[in-house]
């Protein structure tokens, strides 16, 4: 089967479209499918079919409705597993269309190879799950919709880096008319429109993003941007956000206290700790943990130990607070 959510919500069978129900059976799906392989709890269930102010029979309803996806998805070798108070869609890596778009934006990225950052946008037909609305749903998909925008993004600076900018002048316009307070997007526009000569409209360019971001925000553009600005009123021969980035080594933070010499034990909980990443994360969601028990029984110590056991897995740094005791 093929999950499609970059775009209107929709699953395929071969060249055949399941008919998926009614609108709440289509947001039960929707939000399992934000987050595939992962139990979604009856309770975030009901507030993504209502929203506020669900009625007394939420619960049951919610159930008929994976009753019925069940239904039609395992005939087609689909499976939703029941997990304690929640649901789990089983789904394969390349079965849903934002997992593939992930992945290859992350082969893209890791290469610095454009083509594969297009591939992966290709993967979009319109807005995340367009017609069906709540608000719930619509937080989740925002954070898909960040993560296009950041692909996007790259691909547009590396194809720039690589010439040719006149191909790309359009799409930059037409992209910022739509995100116009996005700092980067106004940067590449304006490096794309002084390379193809266009110095006066670079400068206006910059000039409408500082009077956006001042009416909007009462904030001035970044100091890049502004030092894009200088070397266009300087008319500088090379100008490019992506070597400006590159001068700045980026600060990554590494907080975590120092681990025991000695640890021992507590393999059961570490192995839980550890299918918290691993038990089918596609790096789309945020997981946010707590480890609950008595004072003093190692409860920090736990924490630590495994968080230099992933650390790893987190390049871009790592951050400690000291809560004192408090929840």
């Amino acid at each position: 089967m093929e999950f499609r959510i970059l775009g209107e919500l929709e699953v395929r069978a071969g060249d055949r479209a399941l008919d998926l129900g009614g609108p709440r059976q289509r947001r039960v799906l929707a939000a399992l499918l934000l987050s595939p392989n992962r139990v979604v709890p009856l309770w975030k269930l009901v507030a993504v079919v209502w929203d506020e102010d669900p009625p007394p029979s939420a619960e049951r309803l919610v159930r008929n409705r994976v009753a019925e996806l069940r239904s039609v998805l395992t005939r087609e070798g689909g499976f939703i597993d029941t997990e304690g108070d929640g649901y789990r869609l089983r789904i394969g890596p390349k079965e849903l269309d934002a997992a593939v778009f992930e992945e290859l934006a992350r082969q893209g990225r890791a290469t610095g190879d454009a083509r594969l950052l297009r591939d992966a946008l290709a993967r979009w037909r319109g807005p995340v799950l367009a017609g069906l609305g709540g608000e719930v749903l619509s937080r989740d998909a925002a954070q898909l919709e960040e993560q296009r925008l950041a692909v996007l993004e790259e691909c547009l600076e590396l194809e720039l880096a690589a010439g040719g900018p006149d191909r790309l002048v359009d799409e930059l316009a037409a992209v910022v008319a739509q995100h116009p307070l996005r700092e980067r997007l106004v940067g590449l526009w304006m490096t794309a429109l002084y390379r193809c000569g266009r110095r006066a409209e670079a400068l206006a360019a910059y000039r409408t993003l500082a009077d956006r971001l001042a009416d909007d925000l009462g904030i001035d553009p970044s100091r890049e941007l502004r030092r894009l600005r200088e070397g266009v009123l300087r008319q500088e021969p090379v100008l490019s956000m992506l070597a400006e980035r590159q001068t700045e080594p980026a600060v990554v933070p590494a907080q975590l206290p120092r681990d025991l010499p000695r640890f021992t034990g507590r393999v059961g909980d570490l192995a839980h700790l550890d299918a918290l990443l691993s038990d089918g994360q596609t790096g789309r969601a945020v997981v946010i943990s707590a480890i609950a028990g008595t004072a003093g029984v190692g409860k920090t110590a736990l924490a630590v130990h495994w968080a230099h056991r992933i650390r790893d897995k987190f390049p871009d740094g790592q951050l400690y607070v000291n809560l004192r005791g408090f929840d």
